[in-house]
């Protein structure tokens, strides 16, 4: 039974690749795999910096506001971020 979604099993799978893109003994396939990983290190870590300054804004809004139609919209936010991460 598979826990994370896809994209945080790629966001893993990216940062493992990126600490150690070059195992020994690896054959081609695998190197190749690995290194096409690395490569998407600033994506996912631009991705991930995103999804947390969009979260804290709607905390921000959720704590400090008593709008109602606001805090709706920040809670549809924060579900639409954490429908990414999840899918």
């Amino acid at each position: 039974m598979k826990i994370f979604g896809h994209q945080l099993d790629y966001a893993a799978k990216v940062f493992d690749a990126h600490r150690r893109p070059v195992d020994c003994g690896a054959d081609d396939t695998e190197l190749k795999q690995r290194l096409t990983l690395a490569q998407g290190y600033s994506r996912v870590v631009m991705q991930i910096l995103v999804s947390l300054i969009i979260l804290a804004g709607c905390f921000a809004i959720l704590w400090l506001s008593d709008d109602q139609s606001l805090q709706k919209g920040s809670f549809g936010l924060m579900g639409t971020v954490i429908g990414y991460w999840l899918r």
